[in-house]
C-alpha cells in the first residue's frame, strides 16, 4: 500500500511539474510576441533613441519578464532592422544612415505621389474632415512642444491618404511602411523650424485635396517628399 502510494504521489507531483513546463512551452511563444510588439512599440516612439544600448538584465526586470523571451525578442528585433550589434557585444537601437535615408525616400516619394494621385479622385468628406482635424492636433502638438504627438499626428496624416487612395496594395505597403517613416519623424520632430515647415505643407496638401486639384496635390506632395528628405539628410550628418 505504502509503495503504491510513493508512486501515485512520484506520478502526480510529476505530472503536475510536466504539465506545468508544457504550459510555459505553449506560453513562450505568445510572451516572445508581447515584448517583441511592446519593444517595437517603444522604440517606433522614440523611448529609446538611436544608438541607445540595450541592457538585457535591466530591461528584463522592467518588463517583469525572464531573459529567454526577452533574448528571442531582441533577437527577432534585430532580424527586422530596429535594433544592431553594439561595439562590446549585445545590442543597441539602430542609427539611420544617409545611405538608408536616401533609398527609403526613393520609395517613399513614388508612393505618396501615387496615393495621392488616387486620393485626390477617391477621398470621402469624412476622410477630410480627419484631415482638417489632425492638422489641429499637429498645431496643437507644435505649441505644446509635443515631439511624440506631433509624430503621431503626422503618421496618422499620411495613413489617411493611403486609404482614401481606395487602393489596396497602396494601402497595404504604406502600413507596412509606416513604422519605419515613424522612426524618421521622430528624428524630424526634434527640429523646431522643420516642425512649423511641415506643419504648413500639410496644410498645402489638405487644400490641395479639398479643391480635388490633382496637378497642385502632386507637386505640393513632391515637395513635401523633398524637404523631408533634405531635412533629414541635413541632421544625420556624416558622422552617423
Amino acid at each position: 500500500m505504502c509503495v503504491i502510494f510513493v508512486i501515485s504521489f512520484f506520478n502526480k507531483f510529476v505530472g503536475d511539474e510536466l504539465n506545468m513546463e508544457l504550459e510555459e512551452i505553449k506560453k513562450a511563444p505568445l510572451l516572445r510576441k508581447q515584448i517583441f510588439n511592446s519593444l517595437k512599440e517603444a522604440i517606433i516612439k522614440g523611448e529609446f533613441k538611436p544608438g541607445e544600448r540595450i541592457i538585457e538584465v535591466e530591461l528584463a526586470k522592467k518588463l517583469k519578464v525572464s531573459r529567454t523571451p526577452l533574448r528571442e525578442a531582441l533577437r527577432l528585433l534585430e532580424s527586422k532592422g530596429y535594433l544592431e550589434p553594439a561595439e562590446n557585444g549585445g545590442v543597441r537601437v539602430a542609427k539611420i544612415s544617409k545611405e538608408e535615408v536616401k533609398e527609403w525616400s526613393e520609395i517613399r516619394n513614388v508612393l505618396n505621389v501615387l496615393a495621392i494621385k488616387k486620393a485626390v479622385d477617391n477621398i470621402t468628406d469624412e476622410e477630410l474632415d480627419k484631415l482638417r482635424r489632425i492638422l489641429i492636433k499637429m498645431k496643437n502638438a507644435i505649441n505644446e512642444d509635443d515631439e511624440t504627438k506631433l509624430s503621431l499626428a503626422n503618421s496618422e496624416f499620411h495613413s489617411i491618404i493611403f486609404k482614401a487612395s481606395k487602393n489596396s496594395l497602396i494601402i497595404s505597403i504604406g502600413k507596412e511602411y509606416q513604422n519605419y517613416t515613424f522612426l524618421l519623424r521622430n528624428y524630424l520632430a526634434h527640429m523646431e523650424d522643420r516642425r512649423r515647415k511641415a506643419y504648413n505643407e500639410h496644410k498645402e496638401i489638405l487644400k490641395s485635396l479639398e479643391e480635388r486639384n490633382k496637378k497642385k496635390a502632386i507637386e505640393v506632395m513632391k515637395k513635401h517628399s523633398y524637404k523631408m528628405h533634405e531635412a533629414m539628410i541635413d541632421y544625420i550628418g556624416d558622422d552617423n
